[in-house]
């Protein structure tokens, strides 16, 4: 059960980044999940990437989330 959102759920996020390899075993569970923010009209960065649930991909995706957290808000 996923929770409950208000019609403020976008002005109270700054960044919801989602970020999957192919093979991992949780890209089904990440896939509802996306399906399901997208559905509540929630706003959000998902990335699927070549392989599996492993500290390449984990370093990968780090470096892409951690260079999208310093960025400025675009007004």
């Amino acid at each position: 059960m996923y929770p409950a959102l208000d019609s403020q759920a976008n002005s109270r996020l700054r960044l919801l980044w989602i970020a999957c390899g192919k093979d991992d075993g949780l890209m089904g569970v990440n896939r509802k999940l996306t399906e399901w923010l997208k559905s509540k009209e929630v706003r959000y960065t998902w990335t699927e990437t070549a392989g599996a649930h492993t500290w390449m991909v984990w370093r990968r995706n780090l470096a892409e989330f951690a260079a999208l957290l310093f960025q400025t808000k675009a007004e």
